[in-house]
């Protein structure tokens, strides 16, 4: 199985950067040691950067201003994109973490789409409530 592997790096305040040291480190196909691609080496300072750019984007960023109606529109969407490439997902996965394929799609893509599902009924009970 080859598959290209596209984002390779850091996510941080809404950009792909590469990690503060520049280190990356090779992730490796468990089944055949073969190495899938190099990725951003995360440290501490990488991960107070992130921390602090999601407390702000928390506090003062758009989702916490967003009606219930506008969040559960975006976590559709998102389950939606999970479902269009839960075949690249699955593969990802896969060969990150040499599970079986099949298993990978049943289990853990579908346990991530019950995990938006779930969340899009909280979201609509608490508005009820309201």
């Amino acid at each position: 199985m080859t598959l290209e592997v596209k984002f390779t790096k850091l996510f941080i305040n809404g950009d792909f950067v590469d990690a503060i040291s520049e280190k990356t480190f090779e992730t490796r196909d468990p089944r055949t040691g073969d190495v899938i691609g190099r990725v951003a080496e995360g440290d501490k300072e990488d991960v107070d950067l992130a921390v602090k750019a999601a407390r702000k984007a928390f506090d003062h960023g758009k989702w916490p201003r967003m009606s219930g109606y506008e969040r559960g529109r975006i976590m559709m969407k998102y389950a939606d994109l999970i479902d269009q490439h839960k075949e690249e997902l699955a593969k990802l996965e896969c060969l990150d973490a040499g599970k079986l394929l099949a298993l990978t799609k049943v289990v853990d893509i579908e346990d991530q789409l019950t995990c938006c599902d779930i969340t899009l009924e909280q979201l609509i009970r608490s508005m009820v409530r309201h």
